[in-house]
């Protein structure tokens, strides 16, 4: 299995939300990332990009 590492950085709520998220990949390529309004919020969406990727597991 390949490495992956999660970005999460909170910052002052606003128009884009309060939490930013980033997925890299193990060689610090950008797969996805977001603004989320909530910590939930954003680990949710990274469930989701997770799953889409296959790389939950389930696949």
């Amino acid at each position: 299995m390949d490495d992956y590492r999660l970005h999460l950085q909170a910052g002052e709520p606003g128009e884009e939300g309060a939490w930013f998220w980033r997925l890299d990949d193990a060689a610090g390529l950008q797969i996805a990332a977001s603004w989320a309004a909530s910590l939930a919020d954003a680990l949710d969406a990274v469930k989701r990009v997770s799953a889409d990727l296959g790389l939950d597991g389930t696949t």
